[in-house]
């Protein structure tokens, strides 16, 4: 699911849009922070002429008072697998966004839609196309002798912590409207951007174990 687009604002009133942000306005949304949902945060991104990554930061436009959405939940327990991301941030309670994945519009995904071009953004962009990773990677586990993924936020967890292959990349720069990007897991871009080669690879490694 989505992790929103206002920054980390999402407690923000329509009718409040010209009124300076204050801590009431600090909030999550909640079907995106329910710890059976894997909630994706966004970011720039940037890539060389013929497609290939090159660098990535946390989505946030100032000036148009949106960006990625997450922080700390007020209403869900901090799940058993995300009890060893900053240990210190409220213990007691779930942290988002889990992964991240492009949301900027500027640096977004071209849409071919009844044959007129359109470009995508906004986290709303970046949860389906996730979406679209978990298909492809069944579709790699099923045809290499795996499973289907199933329950997927303990897995990437568990990979993050230390699997075979670097599964993502981590996103340092930038931040949202209440908090900073920054080394390993964090409250705007999660555990980061996928290596979806390697994280299926590594998908199929814990299964092979048995873990």
């Amino acid at each position: 699911n989505a992790s929103g687009d206002l920054a980390g604002m999402e407690c923000k009133g329509g009718d409040e849009w010209s009124s300076p942000p204050g801590e009431d306005d600090v909030g999550l949304d909640s079907v995106a922070s329910l710890p059976e949902v894997t909630d994706v945060g966004g970011t720039t991104l940037s890539t060389a002429a013929d497609g290939r990554w090159l660098a990535e930061q946390a989505w946030f436009d100032v000036p148009l008072s949106v960006g990625t959405g997450g922080g700390v939940s007020a209403l869900f327990d901090r799940p058993e697998w995300q009890r060893d991301v900053l240990p210190d941030e409220n213990p007691d309670r779930r942290l988002t966004p889990d992964v991240a994945a492009v949301a900027d519009p500027f640096t977004g995904v071209r849409i071919v839609f009844k044959q007129t071009q359109l470009v995508g953004g906004g986290t709303s962009q970046s949860a389906p196309i996730w979406a679209g990773f978990a298909a492809v990677m069944n579709q790699y586990l099923l045809a290499n002798g795996g499973q289907a993924i199933g329950d997927l936020n303990p897995k990437l967890y568990r990979i993050a912590a230390g699997a075979p292959l670097p599964a993502f990349r981590d996103v340092t720069l930038g931040g949202n409207a209440v908090a900073d990007a920054a080394a390993g897991y964090d409250l705007v871009t999660g555990l980061g951007t996928p290596d979806v080669d390697n994280l299926v690879r590594n998908l199929l490694t814990l299964q092979e174990s048995g873990e």
